[in-house]
Formats: structure tokens, C-alpha cells, sequence
């Protein structure tokens, strides 16, 4: 299957439009991108699909969070760094999270605050991800998929359900 085939057939069970238009800078000069996007309107949410040839699905949530947080998977470099304390990652004070995943962009606190269980919830059923991040803008997922064999319509509606999620658990956590 094709990247915008995939993005046809989630336009078809949950509406949306495609843009392949970006506007740059103030001047409102429009060019055309070669990734085909799909905007659409979920559960009262702008959301926007971006998906390279890859294949890497980037979802976005255009609902404001409250702070910055980018969360990755941690690695042999990352926890190498870990170890003669020369990484700026953010721990949260549980062991399996802190193992599994770097945290980043916020305070300690701030962390810890945000991310409770029904949160890391939401995180593991987001999984596989390459990158999760609560930007000045949106909540944004980026994600190594493969439209021919395991990732699907269904999979990419979970996706956007677990996304929307943690923003409503963030806007309960902040009052935003």
C-alpha cells in the first residue's frame, strides 16, 4: 500500500482533508510540500497526520500543553551517559519508567507531576514510538510504522484516542 492510500483510508472512516500546502512566514507565501498531510477533527480535537515514505507516521494534537516534555526510548548511548552522570535527563522515581525511557525539556518536578499512571498508560499503548513531545503548540508522536503489514486505520485511531488522552490528563493535571 501506498503512503497516501493509507492516508485515504483513514480519511474515509474518520473524515478530514489532505494539505499539501505550507505557509511561510508572515508573508503568507503558500508552497507545496511532497508529504501529503490529513487534517481532520476528532473527539473535538484538530489533529494532523503527516506520514513520509519512510514510513514515519508524525501525529499531531493541536491542543496547547501546559509545559515542554519530550520523552525517547533510552539507549545504549543514553544510559552509558547515565552512568558517569553527564546525561541532563529527568527521572521520576519509578525504576521501570526511568529505565525504559529519557526524559526531557521540564523539571524534575513538573515530571513527576505529569506523568501518573494513566499517563504512562497512554504511553505504552503508543508504542512503538520513536518520540513524544508536548511542544509550545501541540502534542506531537512521531513513529517508524509499516502500512503493509502492522500498522493500521484501527492502530492509527488508537493512536489519536491515546494522544488526545494524555492531553485531557495534562489540562485535569494543569487546568489548562
Amino acid at each position: 500500500m501506498k503512503t497516501i492510500e493509507f492516508l485515504k483510508f483513514l480519511q474515509n472512516k474518520l473524515g478530514g482533508e489532505f494539505d499539501q500546502k505550507v505557509i511561510f512566514g508572515k508573508s503568507n507565501i503558500n508552497f507545496d510540500v511532497s508529504i501529503p498531510r490529513l487534517l481532520l477533527d476528532f473527539q473535538g480535537e484538530q489533529i494532523r497526520f503527516d506520514l513520509q515514505d519512510s514510513p514515519e507516521l508524525i501525529i499531531k494534537v493541536y491542543h496547547k500543553p501546559p509545559h515542554l516534555l519530550k520523552i525517547y526510548h533510552e539507549n545504549f548511548a543514553t544510559k552509558l551517559l547515565d552512568k558517569v552522570h553527564l546525561h541532563s535527563e529527568i527521572k521520576i522515581g519509578d525504576l521501570e519508567f526511568d529505565d525504559k525511557y529519557v526524559i526531557e525539556f521540564t523539571q524534575t518536578e513538573i515530571a513527576q507531576k505529569t506523568i501518573k499512571p494513566e499517563f504512562k498508560e497512554c504511553i505504552a499503548n503508543l508504542e512503538p514510538f520513536k518520540i513524544f513531545q508536548m511542544t509550545k503548540l501541540d502534542y506531537t508522536i512521531s513513529k517508524n510504522i509499516n502500512i503493509n503489514n502492522n500498522y493500521d486505520v484501527d492502530n492509527a485511531e488508537s493512536d489519536i484516542s491515546n494522544m488526545i488522552k494524555i492531553a485531557k490528563i495534562c489540562e485535569q493535571i494543569w487546568g489548562n
